[in-house]
């Protein structure tokens, strides 16, 4: 590139001066702790000063050796102080141009751009940590990825109210709830069985307490996991923009994702053992530079209702939406197998428990039904369709998910089958969408299988 580097805004020294600060919190309080140690508050402050001015140079020296080039053909970035670190990325493998904006940012009147690319991982490829928004801008419209919002030809905002449903559905409060609902119990017959009284009143040792402390920890999980659905999906709005998806997100921090729409491989409807029975659901989208990111980071719609999901889909991603035709199962002989499994470790489970606790012997057979009653269930959830270009997948684990894919998209597929299997005339089919996450269809006829398997390789050929 023959343009010249460029720096980032002169106000990413408070950035970078910060970021070393939080780097450092643990030596600079230690460094505190021994000055107040040895002489007494005046050098202990001393020696906090001296640690912080270290980190504001430190983050000065971080801003100097910053710089960037941008051109048509694609970003460069170099940054390191002692051993400096250079990245370029093409255009052509440009997966999208994000803006972050922190509490920081909004207070200095800037953004932060991240250039998430084909191949990546967790993060982005490319981080720009300190610009100003209309040089965002600039440069998202020169890597042909704009940054500016159009009229939306459609738009998807969370209420207030299904923020707190989606905070209360989270796939944590289906685990802590539980907690509170047993210690609870425990807590209540606890104090039934002493005539009365008082939970904390009980000899030390006792029950009371320790229902109480579960109870309390679960309820502060809880709170903590509904702050965080609150911090992360505060202000949420997903668009479609011709042909480009952006999805805003963020209470604190907040960020603005564009994904162009040829780059969404499929979506993955996920319904929670909370949200299923209340017809809600969560939708995620799978492109190539999100695949390894966390669930929140890849999340199209936190909350949606299941009878509007073939609307809203269709709106914001056309031709991913879930398919109205029925699907077809695994074959009636394929529910022992669904079922074995889960029943065997159930009793397994009890068995444990009831060895560590004679009286527990009735999990055994309870947890039995359940693995049993679970296996029934993934066996009812399992299906596929082959829709023209368009595959869909669905199965249980802990929630039941539905994936719906571009079959010409798709990276990779496999088709194996165990010798119990192929016994019974059955076979396993699993696909890879995105960077690698997997959908699986167990137990189905190992034709249909094997038909499966040979019309989506046919569809892939020419694309990988």
């Amino acid at each position: 590139m023959d343009e010249p580097a460029r720096r980032l805004h002169p106000a990413g020294v408070v950035l970078e001066a910060a970021g070393s600060i939080g780097g450092l919190v643990v030596p600079i309080v230690a460094v505190v702790l021994l000055g107040a140690s040895g002489g007494g508050l005046a050098r202990s402050l001393v020696y906090g000063l001296v640690a912080l001015a270290g980190a504001v140079v430190l983050g000065i020296a971080r801003w100097a050796t910053t710089t960037f080039h941008v051109s048509p053909d694609g970003i460069a970035l170099r940054a390191g102080i002692l051993s400096p670190d250079e990245r370029l990325v093409p255009r052509a493998r440009i997966q999208g141009v994000d803006v972050v904006q922190g509490p920081l940012h909004r207070l200095l009147g800037l953004v932060e751009l991240r250039v998430q690319a084909a191949g990546g991982g967790k993060s982005a490829e490319i981080v720009l940590r300190a610009l100003d928004p209309r040089q965002a801008r600039e440069l998202g419209a020169l890597l042909g990825h704009p940054v500016h919002e159009a009229e939306p030809d459609a738009r998807w905002r969370m209420g207030a109210g299904d923020l707190l449903v989606a905070a209360l559905t989270a796939p944590q409060a289906g685990i802590l709830l539980p907690l509170l609902a047993g210690a609870g119990a425990l807590a209540q017959e606890t104090v039934r069985d002493g005539g009365g009284r008082k939970v904390l009143d009980l000899a030390p040792g006792g029950l009371g307490p320790l229902a109480l402390l579960i109870a309390g920890l679960a309820l502060a999980a809880l709170l903590l996991s509904i702050g965080a659905a609150l911090v992360a999906f505060g202000g949420f709005e997903a668009r479609r923009e011709g042909g480009l998806l952006r999805i805003r997100r963020g209470l604190l921090q907040r960020s603005s994702v564009t994904v162009p729409l040829a780059r969404v491989h499929a979506v993955r409807i996920v319904e929670s053992p909370l949200r299923q029975p209340l017809g809600l659901a969560a939708v995620r989208i799978e492109t190539v530079a999100q695949g390894e990111e966390p669930a929140a980071a890849r999340t199209l719609l936190p909350l949606v209702r299941r009878a509007d999901l073939t609307h809203v889909l269709g709106s914001l991603v056309p031709g991913l939406e879930p398919p109205a035709a029925p699907l077809a199962g695994p074959p009636p002989r394929a529910r022992r197998r669904y079922t074995l499994a889960p029943a065997l470790a159930g009793a397994a489970l009890g068995g444990a428990a009831t060895l560590v606790a004679s009286a527990a012997w009735p999990a055994i057979a309870l947890l039995t039904l359940g693995g049993v009653a679970y296996g029934l269930r993934a066996y009812a959830d399992a299906g596929w369709l082959l829709d023209g270009t368009h595959v869909t997948i669905r199965s249980r684990r802990v929630g039941r998910a539905t994936l719906v894919a571009r079959a010409r998209r798709l990276q990779a597929e496999s088709l194996t089958r165990t010798p119990l299997q192929a016994r019974a005339g059955l076979a396993t089919l699993e696909i890879a969408v995105g960077a690698g996450r997997r959908a699986r269809l167990r137990h189905v006829e190992a034709d249909v299988a094997a038909g499966l398997f040979a019309r989506l390789r046919d569809l892939a050929i020419g694309v990988r």
